[in-house]
């Protein structure tokens, strides 16, 4: 079985399981995520990177950075708004610092030219700072599950979906999860709603995709 039919049914999966978690999206933005096309080339292995997550995704390449891969990721980091609102206010029960605005382009120019899983962009901030306006983006090599680790293909796929421009603004936030996890989440607005997201200590459907890549090795 090939992994593009695969990756509709973990894409169907997928939005069952998190059916409660999304936000509400019209059916027109719906219709306009499946429309895209991408010809995203296959990521050469970096050796610098050992972890079995980062190559995993990179084997997979292309068959998981076109429109489905695209839409796994987005639905895997999307949350409800009521979750955000208390991972933030869990961090910060008492007088709510702003968040962290960063625009669509000042993402990109970290991006740069890399595409699907070349590199990952990371979150780091100042574990002393009181508030959010340490919060800074850079490129990093390889997945770390223990940092604030988010994919190309994510911020791709919400730009897309949303159809930002340059100076569409993201607002990210410190947050602790359920877990008592201290993480950066964000939210973008779309239309008249937010988007919210958050990270994901293992990508939600690795496990999926790395038994499915072993299945189709072994049938070579």
């Amino acid at each position: 079985m090939k992994t593009s039919a695969l990756l509709l049914a973990l894409l169907t999966l997928a939005v069952g399981c998190n059916q409660q978690k999304k936000d509400t999206a019209t059916a027109s933005e719906t219709t306009a995520t499946n429309a895209v096309t991408t010809t995203t080339p296959a990521t050469p292995l970096d050796e610098t990177c050992q972890d079995e997550t980062t190559l995993t995704l990179r084997r997979l390449g292309q068959s998981i950075c076109g429109n489905d891969g695209m839409t796994l990721s987005h639905i895997t980091h999307n949350i409800d708004s009521n979750d955000f609102k208390r991972f933030f206010e869990r961090k910060y029960p008492t007088n709510p610092p702003a968040m962290k605005e960063l625009t669509w382009q000042e993402i990109q120019n970290v991006i740069g030219t890399n595409t699907c899983y070349d590199k990952f962009v990371q979150f780091d901030f100042d574990a002393t700072s009181a508030n959010n306006s340490t919060i800074r983006p850079s490129l990093v090599d390889c997945y770390d599950k223990d940092a604030n680790c988010y994919s190309i293909v994510l911020f791709n796929a919400i730009a897309r979906r949303q159809n930002l421009l340059p100076g569409s603004k993201f607002e990210f936030s410190r947050g602790i999860d359920d877990s008592g996890r201290e993480m950066v989440m964000f939210r973008i607005q779309g239309g008249k709603s937010y988007y919210h997201f958050d990270i994901s200590t293992v990508p939600y459907f690795y496990n999926m995709l790395l038994k499915i890549h072993k299945q189709e090795m072994s049938l070579k």
